[in-house]
């Protein structure tokens, strides 16, 4: 397998975003319908600021840029500290993380 592109690392970065917001918004008391928008914000400018011309690249200094952009743009929460081990765990192993899946049923 090829090296995963930094756009891979903000795709398993928006799937954890996106199910975390599920979880909470499951949560009783829970309601901020705007929080994905502001995570989504947060990726756009990742992307535009930080991280132009770099979305295709594969190199350690591309990752440790996302590193500092993500710090930059995000608090620490679970699914940033996810995405942080994953990166982690990536650079001492080689192995791509999976696409996160739900672990809970839809419509049960």
């Amino acid at each position: 397998m090829k090296d995963p592109t930094i756009e891979n690392w903000l795709t398993i970065l928006m799937g954890h975003l996106i199910q975390y917001d599920e979880k909470m918004l499951a949560k009783p008391g829970y309601w901020n319908p705007y929080s994905l928008a502001h995570y989504c914000g947060a990726i756009d400018r990742m992307k535009e600021k930080d991280l132009k011309g770099r979305l295709d690249s594969t190199s350690g200094e591309s990752l440790d840029r996302l590193l500092v952009s993500i710090g930059r743009n995000f608090h620490a929460f679970q699914p940033i500290n996810a995405v942080v081990r994953k990166i982690a765990r990536y650079r001492l192993t080689g192995k791509f993380p999976t696409y996160p899946t739900l672990r809970t049923k839809r419509n049960p």
